[in-house]
């Protein structure tokens, strides 16, 4: 029997940061898309956001592009993870949580004061 379990989150802005790293690639976007192993249509969904992008997906966009976009999901089952701002810190998200965060499709994060904040 095989038992599945899907996970995801948003990553606001990464198809515009996708969108940056292709302009700033020489090759044209049908040469991209070729080593992706996709459609100009389908690349131009997921720099436009109207598209889930797999994960696997994005691993070879990166991969092409010589780019790593900090998106990461942990070793721990059910706490995605994604490389925050400068100035925030984003430490865990609880597995109570996801199931919560994935009915609103919006991660749920707890989050810690910088050091700054702390005194």
């Amino acid at each position: 029997m095989r038992v599945t379990k899907e996970i995801g989150m948003n990553v606001p802005g990464l198809g515009a940061r996708i969108r940056s790293a292709r302009r700033a690639d020489s090759r044209s976007l049908k040469a991209i898309c070729q080593l992706v192993g996709m459609t100009r249509t389908n690349w131009y969904r997921i720099e436009a956001e109207t598209q889930t992008l797999p994960i696997d997906t994005l691993r070879k966009i990166e991969q092409v592009l010589e780019v790593e976009f900090g998106v990461e999901f942990t070793d721990t089952p059910d706490v995605p993870s994604v490389q925050s701002p400068p100035n925030l810190l984003i430490t865990r998200a609880y597995p109570s949580e996801i199931g919560r965060a994935a009915e609103s499709n919006t991660p749920s994060y707890e989050m810690e004061p910088s050091e700054s904040e702390e005194d």
